[in-house]
């Protein structure tokens, strides 16, 4: 992962420079499910990830991992902030640098998206506490770097993401969405044929079992589900 690969930077340059190479570098995550899929990753690159919560608040405060992972609702509230403020905390001393994953959630959570949603209620806040994320910068040592990652962010986006998060003359760096390895297809048929077109996977699951590939189906009515639902039931009893 990207903030990997800075982890491993910054603690090249303390060496060098014979100095503590412990640092901590605080992740806010959208999704718990996300999180946890990267704190497993990051324990197998050697690293120690913790998720902030109630429960590991004070072990995170007294004893910083290599990465945090939170929610902004978790990194926002008194206690975590206030230590992060204390200069004399190990928090604020280890901190080197904070990203906000998936950051176009503090325009789309926030109500901050502009002239894009038609209906009025879409633009109140779905979760206010994304649009409260500039507040750790203020935390933090000076000279720590913020880091904001998105992959869905046009020209409107990446000007509300850098407003939000107080981004002055961000450094901005674009890779192409292209994957060579996904393609989509498209097939026109009728209602009644619809459900026949999932007969490939039935068939896959009778193959492999547990072992078939992870396949997301997606459906635009509770009748659809429904019905998708039935027909793996009847298939192949699932």
């Amino acid at each position: 992962m990207i903030f990997t690969v800075f982890a491993l930077a910054k603690q090249a340059m303390l060496r060098r420079l014979e100095k503590d190479t412990s640092i901590c570098i605080l992740v806010i995550s959208p999704l718990t499910s996300i999180a946890a899929d990267q704190i497993a990753q990051m324990e197998s690159f050697g690293f120690n990830a913790v998720e902030l919560t109630e429960l590991t608040l004070t072990d995170v405060i007294h004893s910083p991992p290599n990465f945090i992972y939170s929610s902004a609702e978790r990194a926002t509230e008194r206690a975590f902030l206030e230590a992060l403020k204390d200069d004399c905390s190990l928090l604020h001393q280890r901190t080197a640098s904070i990203v906000v994953d998936e950051s176009h959630t503090v325009e789309t959570w926030t109500g901050k998206r502009k002239n894009k949603c038609k209906k009025a209620n879409m633009n109140k806040a779905f979760r206010s506490a994304f649009g409260k994320l500039s507040l750790l910068r203020s935390m933090c040592k000076k000279d720590c770097p913020l880091l904001a990652l998105t992959g869905t962010g046009d020209k409107s986006t990446q000007d509300t993401i850098c407003n939000e998060l107080l981004l002055k003359e961000p450094t901005k760096l674009f890779v192409s969405p292209n994957r060579p390895n996904l393609r989509f297809s498209v097939h026109k048929v009728k209602k009644d044929d619809m459900l026949a077109q999932l007969n490939w996977l039935i068939s896959l699951i009778e193959e492999y079992g547990i072992n078939t590939p992870k396949t997301i189906i997606f459906c635009d009515t509770m009748y659809t589900i429904a019905s998708v639902c039935q027909l793996f039931d009847d298939a192949i009893g699932v």
